[in-house]
């Protein structure tokens, strides 16, 4: 796996691999995604603003994700408590190819965005979900992720995780 920052023209196989990603939730009885989020403006805005990423595999684009280091204002509160009261990243907009689903690849991902996470000064990574969305939920936690309780995204109750970063 190789891992790069998204450019503008990767839009339509990122939008691609996100309609199947909604298109899977839906599948599963799952209401995340199942509106406009994400949509080509929120993907537009992430390559611009230098935190989306693609995995690529023989040249091909197979996930997208986010990385981001600004502070999220949903994780402001939380109830339950964070592991770490500093500096962070959020992992967002996790999506995988529908033929390379199920195969682990959002391990690797994980693993990506805590290497980088590492060589920067943030102590730990979050990431959420919907509290249904089991099978994100076991990635999250099968990388050792801890749950730390719930936030409130445009009202939306989502489980809440951090991993802290060994340099704490």
């Amino acid at each position: 796996m190789e891992y790069r920052l998204a450019k503008i023209e990767d839009i339509e196989i990122i939008m691609s691999i996100i309609k199947d990603a909604k298109e899977y939730l839906k599948s599963q009885g799952l209401s995340q995604w199942q509106g406009e989020y994400p949509c080509n403006n929120t993907i537009s805005q992430d390559i611009r603003d230098n935190i989306g990423y693609v995995m690529t595999e023989n040249n091909e684009i197979i996930g997208y994700f986010v990385i981001s280091f600004e502070p999220d204002e949903y994780y402001n509160e939380i109830l339950g408590q964070w592991l770490n009261q500093g500096e962070y990243a959020g992992i967002h907009r996790t999506a995988i190819s529908k033929k390379h689903r199920g195969i682990g690849l959002g391990d690797y991902i994980f693993k990506f965005a805590y290497d980088i996470c590492k060589k920067s000064s943030v102590k730990s990574l979050r990431i959420d979900t919907d509290p249904e969305n089991l099978p994100m939920k076991k990635t999250i936690e099968r990388n050792d992720f801890t749950f730390c309780g719930n936030v409130f995204i445009d009202g939306d109750k989502k489980v809440a995780y951090e991993k802290l970063i060994n340099s704490i």
